[in-house]
Order: structure tokens, then sequence, then C-alpha cells
């Protein structure tokens, strides 16, 4: 093999190297671009989960002051029930006693 064969082999291997190597440059931009892209979605999914979770937080306590508030509005309703039965039944009593009376 020929010297000058050689250096046009060496320069054939070279440009694909160089070719490669562009490949493989493009390739790493493209992944770190993509990486940060990446980190910049995970950041906002990461504050986005932080709102939703402090909004539950606020709907839980809400919900147990509903519930808290129909325990409360079911105890009134139990008691004016029960009024309302003695009241019914002093109105049966006090027809019971006003009947003799008008006769």
């Amino acid at each position: 093999m020929s010297f000058s064969t050689k250096i046009d082999e060496l320069r054939g291997e070279n440009i694909k190297l160089e070719q490669e190597l562009k490949q493989w440059r493009d390739e790493a931009t493209e992944e770190s671009r993509l990486r940060r892209q990446s980190e910049e979605e995970l950041n906002q999914l990461k504050i986005a989960y932080q709102i939703l979770k402090q909004d539950f937080q606020k709907s839980v306590v809400m919900a147990g002051c509903f519930k808290s508030d129909i325990y409360k509005s079911n105890g009134i309703v139990n008691r004016i029930m029960l009024l309302l039965e003695e009241l019914s039944a002093d109105l049966t009593l006090n027809e019971h006693l006003l009947v003799p009376i008008i006769n």
C-alpha cells in the first residue's frame, strides 16, 4: 500500500469519524434539551401536586365542618320532633278534657 493511499484511507476514516462525532453531539444536545424539558415539566407537576394537596386538605377540613353541622342539625331536628310529639300529646289530652266542658 502506497503512502498516498494510506493518507486517503485515513482522510476517509477521519471524515467518517467527524460525521459520527457530529451525530453524537447532536444526539447529546437533543437529550440535554429533552432532559431540561422533562425537569421543567416535573417541577410544574410538583407545584400542581402541592396545590391539589392543599385544596384536598381544605376540602377535608370543610367536610369535617359540614359533618359537624349535620350532626348538630340532626340533634336539633330530633329535639323539635320530641317537642312536636309532646305538643301533639298535650293537644290530644286537652281535646279530651275540653269535650266534657263543652257539652
